[in-house]
C-alpha cells in the first residue's frame, strides 16, 4: 500500500512538474536555486500559469515525501534484519543510521517545499532561495545514501547463509 501510494502521489507531483518545465523551469533548476537572482530570474520565466503549476507540484510533493520517507525507512530496516540472519552485522548496523536519514530526507524535502512556496509567492530574496537548497541537497545526498545501502545490502545478502543453530 506504501509504494501504491508513493508511485500515485509521485506521478501526481510529476504531472504539474512537467507543466511547470513548459513554461522554461524544470523542477530540479527550481529546486537547486540558490541565489534571490536566480530565485529572481526563474519567478519572471515561470510567468503566472508556471508559478502555478508549480505550486501544485510543491503542495503534491508533501504526501509523497511522507510515503517515500517510510517506505525508504521501512526498507533499510528490512535490510538490517534480512542483513542479521545473513550474518552480516556491520551491514546491519547502517540500518538505523539510514532509516533515520531516510526520514531526515522527507524532514528535508518538506523544508525545501515550503521555501520554494515563498518564492513562488514572490519572496525571492534571501534567505529563503538558499535555505531551499540546502535542504535540497541534503535530502538527495540521505536518499541516495538510503538508495544504495537498500540496493547494495539486499545484493550483499542474496546468499544469505543459514542461521547457526
Amino acid at each position: 500500500m506504501l509504494a501504491a501510494t508513493t508511485v500515485l502521489s509521485g506521478l501526481a507531483t510529476g504531472y504539474f512538474a512537467l507543466e511547470m518545465e513548459k513554461h522554461g523551469v524544470g523542477i530540479l533548476e527550481f529546486e537547486f536555486t540558490r541565489t534571490a537572482a536566480d530565485a529572481g530570474r526563474h519567478y519572471g520565466d515561470l510567468g503566472s500559469d508556471g508559478r502555478t503549476d508549480a505550486m501544485w507540484s510543491l503542495i503534491l510533493d508533501y504526501p509523497y515525501l511522507v510515503s517515500y520517507g517510510l517506505l525508504l525507512t521501512g526498507a533499510a530496516i528490512a535490510v538490517g534484519d534480512r542483513s542479521l540472519r545473513a550474518r552480516r552485522p556491520g551491514l546491519a548496523g547502517l540500518a538505523p543510521w539510514l532509516a533515520w536519514g531516510a526520514l531526515g530526507a522527507a524532514a528535508l524535502d518538506a523544508v525545501e517545499n515550503a521555501m520554494l512556496l515563498l518564492v513562488l509567492d514572490g519572496n525571492t530574496g534571501q534567505p529563503w532561495p538558499a535555505i531551499a537548497y540546502g535542504a535540497a541537497v541534503g535530502k538527495f545526498l540521505l536518499v541516495t545514501a538510503a538508495l544504495l545501502y537498500i540496493g547494495g545490502g539486499l545484493l550483499l545478502t542474496l546468499r544469505a547463509r543459514p542461521p547457526v543453530t
